[in-house]
């Protein structure tokens, strides 16, 4: 069953117009903060969008990250990183049961920060980035240009780190760097030999 937003605002998601059809697995990315959860608060209408329309054929049903991964057939079934916390054998489970309800015509958006799991499973990727939908389609393309677009941004704040100041070493008089054992040596030079003075008849 398809699920449809036009136009839809409701913070942070900013004129949102897209449309999941019938039988598909739609995975979702992002970083945090970008709208994915708002997305699927607003597709099970737990939120009421501030301007445009959030259209279901069907039954909707919300899994949440703490949830069971219970994937009993529903018309749009939305899961916001529910498989993060299961074993793999519940993982596997999920995965052919999810299968079974796309087959039946079923619509599944998927959250998931988990680029693996959204390339196996999914038909197409949104990729969501400060409230708008930066890009749309096969799951290989989105996903290797927002792993592009990650890439940049750590580039940028690698480059924005200042390098930690290097330690004064003290000097010689000839300029040269002295080791801290030269320094030792110095310091118990000039101290006076008490010990031996006392032998002395």
């Amino acid at each position: 069953m398809s699920l449809a937003f036009r136009n839809v605002t409701s913070a942070p998601l900013q004129n949102l117009d897209v449309v999941a059809p019938d039988g598909t697995v739609v995975g979702i990315v992002g970083e945090n903060g970008s709208g994915k959860s708002q997305l699927l608060r607003l597709a099970a209408g737990l939120v009421t969008p501030t301007a445009g329309t959030v259209k279901a054929s069907g039954d909707v049903r919300l899994l949440g990250p703490d949830d069971a991964l219970n994937l009993a057939p529903a018309p749009v079934l939305l899961i916001d990183r529910t498989f993060g916390h299961q074993d793999l054998v519940v993982r596997e489970r999920a995965a052919v049961a999810l299968d079974r309800i796309r087959r039946a015509g079923a619509t599944t958006l998927l959250v998931s920060h988990e680029e693996e799991l959204i390339r196996r499973l999914a038909d197409e990727v949104w990729w969501l980035h400060k409230g708008k939908l930066a890009g749309r389609g096969d799951p290989d393309e989105i996903l290797a240009a927002y792993r592009k677009h990650v890439a940049v941004k750590l580039r940028a704040w690698g480059e924005s780190i200042t390098p930690p100041v290097a330690p004064t070493v003290a000097r010689a008089a000839t300029g040269a760097p002295r080791s801290c054992a030269s320094r030792r040596s110095a310091r118990t030079a000039s101290r006076p030999w008490y010990g031996a003075a006392a032998n002395v008849r």
